[in-house]
C-alpha cells in the first residue's frame, strides 16, 4: 500500500526545473539541441532562464551553438512505474564513430567536446540514489561521458528535482561599473539584447557586465526586463523608465561625451583611425602627452587637443572628452 501510494504521488509530479548561473567573466550562450537559442547569461547572472520541462521528452542545454562544447543531457522518457528525469555531462567529440577514449575521439575527430567548465547542481534529492552532483571543470573530467561506448555516467533524480548549471564555478567575476543616464535611451544602434533579473541595480550590473564583455559593445539600455547592447551612444533622449549606460572606460580622460563638440581653444590636432573607440584611445593618449592639454574633440580622423574646456554644443559627428585630473 505504501509502495503504491509513493507511485501515485511521483506519477502526480510532470515536471523538472533547471536555472542557470554564470561565474565566467564572459557572456554564456545558452543553446539547446540543434542550436537553439534559448537565453544570454551576463557575467555575475544567477539563478536566471529557468526551464521547466515535462515528462516524456529528452534535451541538451550547452554553451554556444557550436557543436565543439560539452552538453548537460537530460530525459524524462519512463517506464511503467518510474519518474525520473535522467541526465549526465557528454565530453564526446562530435561525430565521434567507434572511438574508444576521450584522447582517441579528438584523434578521430580532429574535435574537442568541450568549452566550459560547468557544475550541474541538484538542489534536492541528492544524495538518494544515483542523484548527485556532476563536475565537468576538463575535457577529460571523469563525470563526463568521454566516448560512446562510455556507459556508466548516467543518473538519476526525481522528477521533482531543481538543477543548478552553473558555469565557471568558483570563479566570481568582479561586475563592472558603468557610468548610467536614468529615465535617458540612446535610440538604435543594438546589436543584441538578453534577460536580467533581480532590482534594478542588479539588471543594471547584469547588463553593464554584459556589455563590458562584448567588444563590441559601448553602452546599453535597460528596459522591460531585457538588456538591450549598442555599439554607439547617439540619439540620447529622455524615456522615462529606460536607464541607459556607458562601458567603464581605464583612460586617463574623462568617459567621452557622444555627440558633442567642445568649441574653440584648439592647439593642435593628430589624425585616429579605427572605430569610435580606437580613436577616443589614442586622442586622450595624445592629450595627456602634451602638458598644456585640457581636453579634445573628435570629428571625422581627426583629434583637436584644446587647452581649455570651451562652451559645449550639440554636433552629429563630434564626440569630446577631459583629461582627468593628475
Amino acid at each position: 500500500m505504501q509502495l503504491t501510494t509513493l507511485f501515485a504521488l511521483a506519477a502526480s509530479v510532470s515536471a523538472f526545473q533547471v536555472k542557470f548561473t554564470n561565474q565566467c567573466s564572459y557572456t554564456i550562450n545558452v543553446r539547446a539541441a540543434f542550436g537553439k537559442f534559448v537565453c544570454d547569461l551576463a557575467p555575475g547572472q544567477t539563478d536566471a532562464c529557468t526551464q521547466n520541462i515535462g515528462s516524456g521528452v529528452r534535451g541538451i542545454f550547452k554553451h554556444t551553438a557550436s557543436d565543439e562544447a560539452n552538453l548537460f543531457e537530460y530525459s524524462t522518457i519512463n517506464g511503467p512505474g518510474f519518474n525520473f528525469v535522467w541526465y549526465d555531462m557528454s565530453n564526446i567529440p562530435p561525430m565521434p564513430g567507434n572511438c574508444y577514449s576521450y584522447e582517441n575521439c579528438k584523434q578521430v575527430t580532429g574535435k574537442t567536446g568541450y568549452n566550459v567548465p560547468v557544475h550541474v547542481t541538484p538542489n534536492n534529492h541528492a544524495g538518494e540514489g544515483s542523484c548527485r552532483k556532476l563536475v565537468d571543470m576538463a575535457p577529460d573530467a571523469p563525470d563526463a561521458y568521454l566516448f560512446p561506448a562510455d556507459n556508466t555516467k548516467t543518473h538519476a533524480c526525481p522528477m521533482d528535482t531543481s538543477f543548478t548549471v552553473t558555469y565557471c564555478p568558483g570563479n566570481n567575476p568582479k561586475p563592472a561599473t558603468c557610468q548610467t543616464y536614468p529615465d535617458t535611451d540612446f535610440g538604435g544602434n543594438d546589436i543584441g539584447r538578453f534577460e536580467v533579473h533581480g532590482s534594478t541595480n542588479d539588471q543594471v550590473g547584469q547588463c553593464c557586465s554584459g556589455c563590458n564583455n562584448n567588444a563590441e559593445c559601448l553602452g546599453f539600455a535597460v528596459s522591460g526586463g531585457f538588456c538591450y547592447m549598442k555599439n554607439a551612444l547617439a540619439n540620447k533622449g529622455n524615456s522615462p523608465g529606460v536607464i541607459a549606460g556607458a562601458k567603464p572606460s581605464d583612460m586617463k580622460c574623462s568617459y567621452p561625451q557622444w555627440n558633442t563638440d567642445l568649441y574653440g581653444n584648439d592647439f593642435d590636432r593628430v589624425p585616429v583611425t579605427g572605430g569610435a573607440w580606437d580613436r577616443v584611445f589614442q586622442c586622450c593618449d595624445a592629450c595627456t602627452k602634451r602638458s598644456e592639454c585640457a581636453a579634445y574633440t573628435i570629428n571625422g580622423d581627426w583629434c583637436y587637443l584644446k587647452n581649455k574646456v570651451g562652451a559645449s554644443s550639440y554636433s552629429s559627428t563630434a564626440y569630446s572628452g577631459r583629461r582627468a585630473a593628475p
